[in-house]
């Protein structure tokens, strides 16, 4: 018995400190969870997905989108898990090192705290959080 109380007391000391030592590292930044790369089933739009924001780029541009200076359409379009919608021409996405995961059509998925709904027509990003999100696409894109 004395031999199984000290197995706790140890066990129990070892994850106070493992918790103590995760929160109260200071100067030390966390890494952002990581963001997964997801392609449209007809390959023209890439999207990065975190737990904070949903990016996406059109090679051809947004229709429907501000006008980048003045000709073509921007190339980005974002959503914050919040609902905030915005549009960039700052693009392309960043390099991501990895093989984008081409969603398939009519296949609803979560990832990182958003619902996505792949199809011929789009992608739709709902935030798991608010409920509000984003419907991508070439020929209309537009905050839900």
């Amino acid at each position: 018995m004395k031999y199984v109380c000290g197995l706790i007391r140890i066990t129990l000391a070892l994850s106070l400190m493992v918790a103590s030592t995760s929160e109260t590292v200071v100067g030390v930044a966390r890494a952002d969870p990581p963001s997964v790369r997801v392609q449209a089933p007809f390959g023209v739009i890439a999207c990065d997905v975190t737990p904070e924001r949903v990016l996406c780029d059109s090679n051809y541009g947004f229709a429907g989108a501000p006008p980048p200076g003045g000709s073509g359409y921007s190339t980005l379009a974002g959503v914050t898990k919040w609902g905030g919608f915005w549009w960039n021409s700052f693009g392309p996405l960043p390099s991501c090192g990895c093989t984008p995961t081409v969603l398939p059509d009519g296949s609803n998925q979560e990832i990182n705290g958003w619902g996505v709904q792949a199809g011929w027509y789009g992608l739709t990003f709902v935030s798991d959080y608010s409920a509000k999100g984003m419907f991508v696409s070439v020929k209309s894109t537009h905050a839900i």
